[in-house]
């Protein structure tokens, strides 16, 4: 089985374990188990290939699902549990603290797609506060058994970056990022004041706070795009939530609003390529828009059939193509490449560490340059002789 067949294969029986679309046969009714679990672990979508792999046994369309794929289930299924339990624990310490936030993607956002939390794999979770509250945020979350640099303001500081992410110290626990903006610069603007208010979904016994309806949509559908859905769970996410959707001019709307429109059209051609789904109709685009949306789907389809483990994602300095694609995936487009710059020149942290995390800013931005070609100049040696090897 190739990786082309198999990804084919694997997209078929998540959109059947997912409930879209048209229910799609599988080429091979007799796929090799140990690979489709394996690309299913990376593409996060474990458990919907595991329901659709049983709809087709019950169709007589397929044998029994494998013991290692029931097996693999399982345990994703025991993961899904504990994470929802943490983000019950996690809300019940922000309500308590009086943190304005909502939840993004995870468990939240499987139970609005299934009413389940587990059919979504979520291996962290993302959480939206208001920007005020970051540091009350930030202690609640150290309270639960999170950690993070006691030097973590500083380092915001100096890189411009308060997307946070907190690692894990008690066992059981997901890593957690704490979001105070959706997105970076001016290009994707919304932060928790800017959106519809949040709507409250029961999630381990707890009421968390949560987007709804195009928000969600627009979202889930941005996010995706940021990413070129290098997951296949993303653009599952965005077909679900197509699918429940019939106000295509409200998605539009918003979008527009958002700066997503590109994001949300693109998505919706893949879903329907890809997965097979009816996604709503929407109001006719540009044709500056279309040739945009052409080129994105594009790149997403080629990013999304490339294993996300494989070297080449990571493997610098390419994956710095993949950095300036994102920033045009926004309505912003070459706009967006001032925001760019100034993300490339701030420093990182590990650059700031090297330089010292107590020095002036003016010093990190002089060393910021020598710092990113030296790391330049290693990456492209280091790709020449990988080759030549």
């Amino acid at each position: 089985m190739t990786q082309v067949q198999a990804f084919a294969a694997l997209a078929r029986l998540v959109a059947r374990g997912a409930g879209l679309g048209r229910p799609l046969p599988l080429a091979d009714p007799d796929p090799d188990p140990a690979t489709l679990l394996g690309l299913a672990q990376r593409h996060r979508v474990i458990l919907l290939m595991e329901r659709g792999w049983r709809d087709l046994a019950a169709r007589g369309e397929a044998g029994p699902v494998p013991d290692l794929i029931v097996a693999a289930a399982r345990q994703e299924h025991g993961r899904a549990l504990a994470t929802a339990a943490a983000l019950a624990r996690l809300a019940r310490g922000l309500d308590e603290a009086g943190v304005k936030w909502l939840a993004l993607k995870g468990p939240a956002l499987a139970h609005q797609l299934y009413h389940d939390v587990t059919p979504r794999t979520a291996r962290d979770l993302d959480i939206l506060v208001d920007p005020h509250d970051l540091v009350p945020a930030v202690e609640v979350a150290r309270r639960l058994g999170w950690t993070i640099a006691d030097d973590w303001q500083r380092l915001a500081q100096l890189s411009g970056k308060y997307d946070l992410e907190l690692a894990p110290a008690k066992p059981g626990l997901p890593p957690l990022e704490i979001h105070t903006r959706l997105g970076h610069g001016d290009m994707f603007a919304p932060r928790i004041d800017t959106v519809s208010a949040p709507h409250r979904v029961a999630i381990a016994g707890y009421a968390v706070p949560v987007l709804t309806g195009p928000d969600l949509l627009v979202y889930v559908a941005w996010h995706g795009a940021r990413h070129f859905w290098f997951r296949l769970n993303w653009l599952v996410d965005l077909a679900g939530l197509l699918t429940a959707t019939c106000d295509g001019q409200a998605v539009v709307s918003t979008s527009r609003a958002w700066g997503a429109e590109r994001s949300v059209r693109a998505g919706s051609l893949l879903a329907e390529r890809l997965l097979g789904i009816d996604a709503p109709a929407l109001p006719a685009p540009s044709g500056t828009m279309m040739r945009n949306v052409a080129r994105l789907v594009g790149w997403a389809e080629t990013r999304l059939r490339i294993d996300p483990d494989h070297d080449h994602v990571v493997r610098r300095p390419m994956s710095f193509l993949w950095t300036i694609r994102e920033t045009r995936s926004d309505d912003a487009g070459w706009r967006g490449l001032l925001p760019l710059a100034k993300r490339l020149w701030l420093p990182r942290e590990c650059d700031a560490r090297q330089v010292g995390v107590g020095a002036p800013l003016a010093v990190h931005l002089v060393a910021r340059l020598p710092l990113l070609l030296n790391r330049l100049v290693r990456d492209v040696a280091a790709t020449a002789w990988a080759r030549r090897r």
